[in-house]
């Protein structure tokens, strides 16, 4: 009869002697005999026949009773411990053989602690179950029932109790690969579309910080984007500063999975300045004149030139005449002019007073006539209008002739 009750006492130990929480996120753990525990011992249990159930509790620094909390991080590449780091998940009364209490209360002072090493560890207490992506620990339960297991409780296995002390491992997330801008190249889009990819070991939900920093003694125009939904972004505000100048950016992204942040690693990119000028409006015909005559183009009959600004930064642009229009006027002279003027609503396209307002003569050589045309879509057009006055001593015939404007980028500090 006595070797049947040791045979059933050791049947008990091995069945009892192990008892393994649920695994979620990476966080393992479960009731084992001390001495197993080659991880991170987070709490110790003894009850008055030395097992778990029904327990009594013990920090890990007294490490005597028989059975302990054992967990590890090892699903998701991480380690465990028992600092105060991350979370604590229980307070005790006494150091040892001590019952136990919410950390929402105050009344004990000893806290049991879990900490990732890697990630980041939540707790909270949960009735009957622990949520998704977390793991049980302990469950307590106290005979005071009006505190409702807040206090002055004992601890067991996971399924000896209503209340779940549930812990969750939160693995940062993956690292965050940039794809556009691409590393080291140039661009001309002043409002560029940041593109990256990124995912979360656990699954959740993440949002995305942008930051951009102006290089080359230009911070004044760094920019910081907060709380990104998504895994691009559309800067609103433009760019500010030329590789023209000698500036350049750099980009990296964090990741936020509402607990812990992962850093990108930096790009690199270069804005160009792009000249783009497009006469809209690129013949004027005066039709027939006679001799003495004159007449141009400002009341718009016939219409002037219109030049407008296509690019991406501000431009001076440059007028110059491969042939003059007159036989008998091949050098410059009041017989053909030129000046540029303000187009319909687009005032201030232009700096009017540093640019050719009156009537001038039009030149054989490059000679800058406008001065900052704008490039934005409201205020990037100007006029230039042409007068004609037609010699006394011409000869008849069709005459023409072809001018040739000539844009370059121009720095302008906003």
């Amino acid at each position: 009869m006595k070797r049947y009750l040791v045979l059933l006492g050791l049947f008990a130990v091995i069945f009892f002697g192990h008892s393994y929480a649920t695994v979620s996120a990476g966080l393992n753990c479960s009731i084992i005999e001390s001495a197993s525990c080659s991880n991170a011992d987070l709490l110790y249990f003894k009850n008055d026949s030395s097992g778990y159930y029904n327990a009594h509790a013990q920090l890990p620094s007294n490490g005597t009773y028989p059975y302990t909390l054992c967990c590890d991080g090892l699903a998701a590449n991480d380690t465990i411990d028992n600092t105060c780091g991350d979370a604590v998940f229980l307070k005790l009364n006494q150091s040892s053989n001590s019952h136990v209490q919410r950390t929402t209360r105050n009344e004990y002072s000893n806290n049991v602690c879990i900490n990732s090493v890697n990630g980041n560890v939540t707790c909270g207490y949960y009735n009957s179950s622990c949520p998704t992506n977390y793991t049980c620990l302990t469950s307590m339960a106290s005979s005071e029932t009006a505190d409702y297991n807040q206090t002055n409780a004992h601890v067991g296995s996971c399924d000896e109790y209503i209340t779940k002390v549930c812990c969750r491992l939160n693995s940062p997330p993956n690292s965050v690969n940039l794809t556009a801008p691409g590393n080291n190249t140039d661009i001309t889009n002043r409002t560029p579309n940041f593109a990256w990819n990124a995912s979360d070991p656990d699954s959740d939900t993440m949002t995305f910080d942008l930051y951009i920093y102006c290089q080359g003694g230009c911070s004044i125009d760094n920019r910081i984007y907060l709380g990104i939904d998504y895994t691009n972004y559309t800067i609103p505000d433009e760019l500010k500063y030329f590789g023209d100048d000698n500036y350049w950016y750099r980009w990296i992204v964090r990741a936020y999975d509402g607990s812990a942040y992962t850093n990108s690693s930096p790009f690199n990119f270069t804005l160009r300045s792009l000249i783009t000028l497009t006469l809209i409006n690129s013949t004027v015909d005066f039709g027939s004149m006679n001799l003495g005559t004159q007449n141009d183009t400002s009341d718009n009959l016939p219409m002037p030139f219109l030049l407008r600004n296509d690019g991406n930064s501000f431009v001076d642009v440059n007028i110059s005449a491969e042939d003059l229009i007159w036989e008998q006027q091949q050098s410059p002279s009041s017989y053909y002019r030129y000046k540029v003027d303000s187009y319909l609503q687009e005032n201030g396209s232009f700096n009017y007073t540093a640019s050719t307002t009156s009537w001038t003569n039009i030149p054989l050589v490059n000679t800058t006539f406008l001065r900052l045309l704008n490039y934005s879509d409201a205020n990037d057009t100007a006029e230039i209008d042409i007068l004609l006055n037609v010699p006394l001593d011409e000869p008849a015939g069709n005459k023409n002739s072809t001018l040739t404007f000539t844009g370059w980028y121009v720095r302008v500090d906003i």
